[in-house]
């Protein structure tokens, strides 16, 4: 049976207690769920309900494309999303095999979303409108750490083909805030920009 929405992770790991949770939404939401390995994973890697893709899956699937992406590599996660849309997907939840879903996690999955629209900076740190602490995503021009933007429009519905989540406690962000701030992060899901299905623990 074909299904509609599928979680794609890669791992290096024995299975996580992430892996086990999102295993476990997956099959009460009848979602899809498939691990791609690495030359790094173990061997006897298995969880029930989980379509694992070794890197003797991947060639056999994928022949000259899988024989020729390097391995030990992010690029393997791409075995993942072709074996998602083979097998029905028409939206993919991808995450990390550490961030462990909240047990709302992905229920207002939907393409079309209402929101707010922010602007008037050449760059805007988005997790300013998530939390009053000095926090910035990897890859954000340090220049530009404080830059909030303004909200032009408070009801607006966009068709958001890539959605992004939220990590509490270790969010993604560069080296630089890591060597100067120790603490967990936890962002306000009460704020106007969240909604609470949009939140994994890091």
């Amino acid at each position: 049976m074909k299904k509609n929405i599928w979680i794609v992770l890669t791992t290096i790991n024995h299975p996580t207690k992430a892996v086990l949770e999102f295993a476990e939404i997956a099959t009460k939401r009848g979602w899809g769920f498939v691990v791609v390995g690495d030359t790094k994973t173990p061997v006897d890697w298995k969880v029930d309900g989980v379509e694992y893709l070794s890197i003797e899956k991947q060639h056999e699937l994928y022949g000259e494309y899988s024989l020729e992406s390097p391995v030990r590599h992010y690029a393997r996660k791409n075995f993942g999303y072709l074996y998602a849309i083979a097998h029905g997907a028409t939206i993919i939840i991808e995450s990390d095999d550490d961030n462990r879903p909240y047990e709302n996690f992905g229920l207002a999955m939907e393409k079309s979303v209402k929101g707010l629209l922010v602007g008037n900076a050449k760059w805007v740190n988005l997790y300013k409108h998530f939390s009053d602490e000095l926090i910035w995503p990897r890859g954000l021009p340090l220049d530009n750490i404080h830059e909030k933007g303004s909200v032009l429009s408070a009801d607006i519905n966009f068709d958001c083909h890539i959605q992004q989540y939220l990590a509490d406690l270790d969010p993604d962000v560069d080296a630089i805030f890591r060597l100067i701030y120790k603490e967990n992060v936890i962002f306000d899901k009460n704020c106007s920009f969240a909604r609470e299905a949009d939140f994994v623990l890091s």
